[in-house]
């Protein structure tokens, strides 16, 4: 089925997997909506995300750390699968030798959301809400143009974070302290 076809008929997360996703496309309550690759600058956030918190994790073994080639039901009927940039699964939500071909039946813990420039804002409220409303515990938005982190926690921004000041994420990953100068330097 190609992608034009697909416009016309609303999809499921299993057709739509089953459809080998574009690599930049998500799924919005049943059709495919293509997205700009976000460039240099997107990427090498989403990589030094992964790779502090990937040095956090081998410390502390407590859950799977993915990438945005990770599809994410964040809602069924119709259906919709985003691809955060980086996600979290605690062990508790998702066990530690569960590591599923398709897309995870549960939500991840921790979403990490990268603005790119083509971005726009209600899109991005839009993933942040639908995240947090398919049982993501906290939605962190990395805005590298502002140098800034916005964390969100039960459909409200508890946290704005400026370039001199650390995120930490007590109820998903204690002791886990990732200053932003480093993240954005």
């Amino acid at each position: 089925m190609s992608l034009t076809a697909a416009s016309s008929v609303l999809l499921t997360a299993e057709a739509f997997l089953a459809m080998g996703r574009e690599p930049r496309s998500e799924l919005v309550r049943g059709r495919i909506v293509e997205m700009t690759p976000p460039g240099f600058r997107h990427g090498s956030i989403c990589s030094r995300l992964i790779r502090k918190l990937g040095r956090y994790l081998d410390d502390h073994d407590i859950g799977h750390l993915v990438s945005n080639d990770t599809g994410v039901i964040t809602q069924r009927g119709p259906d919709t699968v985003r691809g955060p940039d980086v996600a979290f699964f605690l062990y508790k939500r998702l066990a530690k030798d569960d590591e599923p071909v398709g897309y995870p039946a549960v939500s991840p813990n921790l979403v990490f959301e990268v603005v790119s420039p083509t971005d726009r804002t209600s899109d991005i409220m839009e993933k942040v809400a639908e995240y947090l409303r398919s049982d993501v515990t906290v939605v962190c938005l990395v805005d590298p143009a502002q140098r800034e982190i916005e964390v969100f926690r039960d459909d409200a921004l508890l946290q704005h974070l400026g370039l001199e000041e650390a995120l930490m994420i007590p109820e998903v990953l204690p002791g886990f302290e990732l200053p932003l100068r480093e993240l954005f330097s």
